[in-house]
């Protein structure tokens, strides 16, 4: 069984994200993932990034205008499965409008970005489990 194994790069410092125990949060993902039997994969990167590259990244690939929260990328190469591109700013956007704790809205974040990765699209059978996921992070010994 292949582990998931979460890197992190970061475009610039981001101080709300430094407070969210990152580490921590890579290996309470990988059980949670083996619990639920989803999809095995390998090596994620995870790209913290700014307003403007996630604006550009997102018309250039998605061909959306605007502000988003993640944008995930699977090229289920044997050294690198995919690539997930997280704004904070729009993270805190919404979690502000959901009335969520930061930290909180940002492992919602990366979960849905990982389900993306594993071949789910939006719909209620995913956001299901990605609730069910983030409810049992704190959980999960």
């Amino acid at each position: 069984m292949r582990s998931l194994k979460l890197s992190f790069v970061f475009e610039k410092k981001f101080k709300l994200v430094a407070n969210c125990k990152l580490q921590l949060f890579k290996g309470k993902i990988d059980r949670l993932w083996h619990k639920y039997k989803l999809p095995q994969f390998g090596y994620v990167q995870v790209n913290f990034v700014s307003a403007s590259t996630i604006k550009t990244l997102n018309y250039k690939y998605k061909g959306r205008n605007g502000l988003t929260d993640v944008i995930s990328f699977n090229y289920n190469e044997p050294n690198l499965f995919g690539e997930l591109f997280i704004c904070p700013a729009a993270v805190r956007k919404n979690a502000a409008k959901y009335h969520q704790v930061f930290c909180d809205e940002l492992y919602r974040v990366l979960i849905h970005g990982l389900l993306h990765l594993t071949g789910y699209l939006h719909g209620s059978k995913m956001f299901a489990i990605q609730e069910k996921i983030l409810d049992n992070l704190s959980k999960c010994k």
